[in-house]
């Protein structure tokens, strides 16, 4: 296998030889059709006019061929990028397990197949204030406990994520001194993504009990997309504390995508803390996308920054890692002789939603599923494949017109 060549026609290497410069250039190519339909079907905010408005390029040299994330990290990641995704399933994600089969027959989330029927349901949460949503499986093939965190996707959610004056961390143990006179010496949180997390903290701890003394797990991962990523790391911190009772995994592995900023430095020393101190293997991605405005707030003038000190950079369907001193830059120039500008759709502007996978694109076939009956109505396929299709047939007449070369 070649490097960055993976599965699930996610993130991949490539194969015609072609430079460029940088991703507008990448960009400028006319789109195929599958590219063309895909943007007439999009609804929801990517965020791009937030990367134009906040982001900022790296101030290093273009990233290359020698940055590319390696196969088996690559494939790791873009195998709990899935569970960041599925969290936002309108059909119960205990439903798409059980039913796994049965949607593998009807030809049905494909790119999702192994990672349903591999799994083993252990349970979910939703906030009582906030509903936030998360779950936790269990993998049998990786012996991997992962919980995944929803990001942004209910007004609610909105109303927490303008909330950001910061807070002080309240899982600092009491036997930790902090000068709390000094000037950002005192960890402080974003208070819209602490009281989101706080909804769900003791309901999703005890599920991820539950879930290791059933099927006492090699690994833990804990995943995110969007704001999701923020409260996968506050939930990190907790379960890297003192204070906790369970006992975690010997491994553990923190993966988010396209999440914002949490805190400020002093709660990032606080979370490298822990780490060093977890007695056990532990391993953090931090994934950011081309055009994904998210990445960019809150402002490092609100005094903010990113906990990853070397996140993974996403574009059209590659990974690469950002260099050091240039984690908190959004956006980075890219010069790769082995990108292919002719693959059916390489998701060449970038985005909020587009990490591996059209997200928008799962979203809408697990809302056809749920309004289609799926599982408990015995005609739940043939409904789902007829408003598939007349949907199908609406978007892409809407194609033609949707984008300019």
């Amino acid at each position: 296998m070649k490097k960055g060549s993976l599965k699930l026609n996610t993130f991949k290497r490539t194969h015609k030889k072609t430079s460029s410069r940088d991703s507008e250039q990448l960009g400028g190519t006319s789109p195929t059709d599958s590219e063309r339909q895909m943007y007439a079907q999009e609804r929801l905010d990517n965020f791009r006019w937030l990367s134009k408005l906040l982001g900022s390029y790296a101030d290093c040299d273009p990233l290359t061929e020698k940055d590319e994330v390696d196969d088996k990290t690559a494939a790791k990641v873009s195998d709990i990028c899935q569970f960041a995704e599925l969290v936002y399933s309108a059909v119960p994600v205990e439903l798409l397990v059980k039913h796994s089969k049965a949607l593998e027959e009807a030809d049905i989330l494909q790119e999702y197949r192994h990672a349903l029927s591999d799994s083993i349901f252990v349970g979910s949460v939703n906030g009582a204030k906030t509903d936030l949503t998360a779950y936790v499986v269990f993998r049998r093939s990786t012996g991997q406990l992962v919980v995944s965190i929803s990001g942004t996707s209910k007004p609610k959610h909105m109303v927490q994520n303008l909330r950001a004056v910061r807070t002080i961390w309240p899982g600092l143990p009491s036997s930790e001194h902090v000068d709390r006179t000094a000037k950002d010496s005192v960890p402080t949180v974003h208070s819209g993504f602490l009281t989101l997390y706080r909804d769900i903290k003791s309901d999703l701890e005890q599920c991820i009990g539950d879930g290791i003394a059933a099927h006492h797990p090699a690994e833990l991962v804990i995943t995110g997309h969007s704001m999701g990523g923020s409260v996968a790391h506050l939930l990190s911190m907790d379960l890297l504390g003192p204070n906790l009772t369970i006992e975690i995994p010997k491994k553990m592995t923190l993966a988010t995508f396209g999440a914002p900023r949490t805190g400020n430095a002093a709660l990032v020393q606080h979370f490298r803390k822990l780490v060093r101190e977890y007695k056990g293997h532990f391993e953090e991605y931090s994934v950011k996308g081309y055009n994904d405005g998210v990445v960019s707030v809150p402002p490092r003038s609100l005094g903010y920054v990113h906990f990853c000190q070397r996140p993974i950079y996403a574009f059209r369907r590659k990974m690469y890692w950002v260099p050091d001193g240039q984690s908190e830059a959004s956006l980075f120039h890219v010069e790769n002789s082995d990108t292919d500008v002719s693959q059916e759709n390489n998701f060449p502007r970038g985005g909020h939603n587009y990490y591996g996978r059209d997200l928008e694109e799962m979203r809408r076939t697990l809302e056809a599923l749920h309004a289609a009956g799926f599982p408990e109505k015995p005609d739940w396929q043939s409904q789902f494949w007829k408003d598939t299709r007349r949907g199908g047939d609406l978007d892409r007449a809407k194609t033609k017109d949707s984008l300019k070369p």
